[in-house]
């Protein structure tokens, strides 16, 4: 039984049915059982192709994933970032809430403070710490010389931080702790207070007294005040 096998343009020299098979035109005359035979080049073309879209999908499935690790790997980036920039975000707003929020407590009428007679005198402050708001009561020492001319002092004393008190009889501050002595006007007169009593910021408005809160360091020359 003879045959004749023909290969146009096959890009293997001398032909085989290598990997170079999926490139060629194959054209295949028997002279017997052909349609057999053709059909087996058939499937054997058939397959190469099916090879190269199992291929293809392969890397399309591969890139595919490695999007999606991509994506995932950036998503929990940012969400890390996001969670470890949570602390500095609420020091952020503390810090300007703190600013905004300084407000100045009513304090008294200013009729009701006796002249050149030193009065202690307590208030309520409200605070706001990032998104905490609490309230503390406070004290502070009025001199009032005339309705325009008023001294508030914070009770604290500069040198370690004790409570002193006025002394009607000898008309002057007093510490009990280190003995600090300071006049009516707040001048240190004797002890070992660094500096003077410490002012509070004041204003009046409608014939009322109001004061805004703060601290101050102790043990130092200077007048620093402390942050919250």
């Amino acid at each position: 039984m003879q045959s004749v096998v023909q290969l146009e343009n096959c890009y293997s020299d001398p032909c085989t049915f290598g990997e170079e098979f999926r490139f060629a035109k194959i054209k295949i005359v028997y002279s017997g059982e052909s349609d057999t035979l053709v059909f087996a080049a058939n499937t054997i073309v058939k397959g190469t192709n099916m090879t190269e879209r199992n291929t293809e999908n392969i890397s399309k499935k591969e890139l595919s994933r490695r999007g999606f690790f991509i994506l995932l790997s950036g998503t929990l980036s940012g969400f890390i970032a996001f969670v470890l920039g949570i602390p500095l975000i609420a020091s952020i707003l503390g810090t300007v809430n703190k600013v905004k929020n300084k407000i100045f407590s009513r304090l008294t009428p200013i009729n009701t403070v006796p002249i050149l007679n030193p009065v202690n005198l307590n208030f309520v402050t409200a605070k706001t710490d990032a998104f905490i708001k609490s309230v503390e009561p406070q004290d502070a020492w009025v001199i009032k010389r005339s309705n325009f001319d008023i001294t508030v002092f914070s009770p604290i004393c500069p040198h370690l931080g004790c409570r002193y008190a006025w002394n009607s009889k000898q008309k002057l501050f007093i510490c009990p702790c280190h003995n600090s002595v300071f006049d009516i006007n707040g001048k240190v007169i004797s002890g070992p207070a660094p500096r003077g009593l410490d002012t509070l910021p004041k204003k009046i408005q409608h014939n009322e007294l109001y004061v805004l809160w703060e601290r101050f360091k102790v043990g130092i020359p200077q007048k620093i005040v402390m942050e919250d």
